[in-house]
């Protein structure tokens, strides 16, 4: 199944998902956001753009890092080309359960 994400505001997610200082994410925020990829994978007619835009909006300090994110420059990192671009975006939810489940692994130990 492709699930495609459009929004710019989703797709640094899965990168703050990578860097975000200890704490940011909680295990229950990790928790509940994988059970809800797990019901957006199984409910292709589930609007996932607006769902995951719900679920940050929610977390205020996750919220704020995404935004503050978006108005940081990245230094160094070329525009990604248009084919790695749609990659990204049409493997979204699967790759971002993965980050979700391991860094739940990593905070649980």
């Amino acid at each position: 199944m492709i699930y495609e994400i459009s929004d710019p505001f989703l797709l640094r997610l899965p990168i703050l998902l990578e860097t975000a200082k200890p704490g940011l994410f909680s295990i229950e925020d990790l928790q509940d956001l994988d059970n809800t990829l797990a019901s957006l994978e199984n409910d292709p007619s589930a609007n996932a753009e607006e769902i995951l835009i719900n679920w940050c909006m929610a977390r205020s300090s996750i919220r704020d890092e995404l935004i503050k994110s978006s108005d940081r420059k990245e230094v160094g990192k070329g525009k990604p080309s248009d084919s790695q671009q749609s990659s990204r975006t049409k493997n979204f939810l699967p790759e971002l359960r993965q980050k979700v489940q391991d860094r739940l692994n990593n905070q649980s130990k």
